[in-house]
């Protein structure tokens, strides 16, 4: 994963925080969708 050295220590970890989020909550969506089709 390539990390922006002139980002602030701060803000790149918010945004990479940010960014995991994102891709957890799509991940339990497309799991939640998934089990409902299949219910």
């Amino acid at each position: 994963m390539p990390t922006d050295i002139h980002l602030p220590p701060k803000i790149g970890v918010s945004l990479l925080h940010i960014f995991e989020e994102g891709v957890f909550w799509r991940r339990t969506i497309k799991i939640k969708t998934f089990t409902f089709y299949i219910n």
